[in-house]
């Protein structure tokens, strides 16, 4: 594009009549082209950045244009009138696509992120586990899926007001992410997938149970560490119930994990709850 705009105004510019001088202004038209595309963004943020470096920006031409014409009275008021008035216009336009665009770009945002919790939300959980257990399949890497809920969350809502809730999700949110980015796997991911459920993927995982059991009880231990105080001054603390199983070469299906994972879950659940179950394994001590 560069190229094909830098020909034409070559051209234009030798072109005209009566303009030795015109090299120095197609010069100065592509230095102010250059500053244009490197700084966009400042430029035209703000009518009064982008009205005057419109003006500049047509100063070249209108002058080389006018000594071109060896002085001839063509209506320069209108011309810069026109000028102006055709800026403001397209200022106008690049404004409204670009608020346009930051509301696009907000609901697409808000479409895959939980508000609560600013993790990723189910719809976002769901294509990230098809896109690695296709990577899975592909290098015979497996990948670990780790699914837990807080127990008794709807006693908490119940006792302690749906705000206090809120401020306990948030909360292990937080900590779920402190935990994930501490594990020493790269690229750890986490999902609110439900109400009060959590997900997290760790792809290209290590195949060892004691390693699993290892992460299962960091992450069961530190939401258990967790501690609230109510608004009536009532502290407590929360427990989790959680599953988890690895990808298989036998797999037939992305979901396959996930179901076996969250089956787990409610091994957990059935087991007493504030436990794990691994490959299948519910783990009540350690």
């Amino acid at each position: 594009m560069w190229l094909s705009l830098a020909t034409t105004l070559l051209v234009w510019y030798w072109w005209l009549p009566h303009a030795p001088l015109w090299a120095g202004f197609y010069l100065a038209t592509l230095i102010l082209m250059w500053v244009a595309q490197r700084y966009a963004k400042p430029i035209g943020h703000i009518w009064w950045c982008y009205l005057p470096f419109a003006v500049l920006f047509a100063a070249p031409f209108m002058i080389i244009n006018y000594l071109s014409l060896r002085g001839i009275d063509v209506g320069w008021l209108w011309e810069v009138g026109s000028c102006l008035v055709l800026a403001g216009l397209l200022w106008m336009v690049h404004f409204g696509v670009k608020r346009q665009r930051a509301k696009t770009a907000l609901l697409k945002s808000e479409a895959r992120i939980d508000e609560l919790t600013q993790l990723n939300n189910f719809r976002v959980f769901n294509e990230d586990l098809l896109t690695i257990y296709q990577q899975s399949q592909i290098s015979g890497t497996p990948f670990a899926l780790y699914t837990f809920d807080i127990d008794h969350f709807k006693g908490i809502n119940d006792r302690y007001g749906h705000l206090m809730g809120n401020q306990v999700l948030e909360a292990v949110a937080t900590r779920m992410e402190v935990v994930a980015n501490h594990l020493g796997y790269p690229d750890v991911r986490c999902y609110r997938t439900g109400g009060e459920e959590f997900s997290l993927i760790i792809p290209q995982i290590v195949p060892s149970i004691k390693q699993a059991e290892k992460i299962a009880w960091r992450i069961h231990d530190e939401l258990g560490a967790l501690h609230f105080v109510s608004e009536a001054g009532q502290p407590f603390q929360i427990t989790v119930s959680l599953g988890e199983d690895r990808s298989r070469s036998d797999d037939q299906n992305y979901l396959d994990v996930y179901n076996r994972a969250d089956q787990y879950l409610y091994n957990s659940k059935r087991a007493g709850r504030n436990t794990v179950t691994i490959n299948g394994q519910t783990l009540t001590q350690r």
